[in-house]
């Protein structure tokens, strides 16, 4: 249903490791949160990302199918991710950027 899928899938520990650290740095960048919330929002990112749930839609916009709903995360001019889902409204992080976060830079 998606091609969004990197070519090396699934992801080896390294690649996996690497995007973790990747993810984990910006989150700690935007903002502080708890071990354990950063921990399920980076599994629930691999999630959807492994269930082929996000679909990039333009060069800088992906779908991304979610528990609750499908959202938009769109990157602007500066590389900032965000999302419209309620959470990152009033988090300012989700699992769904995360998700294009890691797929952006497992591309790369």
């Amino acid at each position: 249903m998606f091609d969004t899928l990197p070519d090396q899938f699934p992801p080896t520990h390294e690649v996996r490791l690497n995007a973790l650290m990747v993810v984990c740095s910006l989150i700690f960048i935007v903002g502080c949160v708890g071990p354990l919330s950063v921990d399920r929002m980076i599994e629930k990112a691999w999630r959807l990302i492994e269930s082929g749930r996000v679909e990039q839609i333009s060069e800088d916009s992906w779908s991304v199918v979610g528990d609750h709903g499908t959202y938009t995360v769109a990157r602007d001019y500066k590389g900032k991710v965000t999302c419209n889902c309620p959470g990152f409204r009033s988090k300012k992080k989700c699992s769904h950027s995360a998700a294009v976060i890691i797929l952006t830079k497992l591309k790369r």
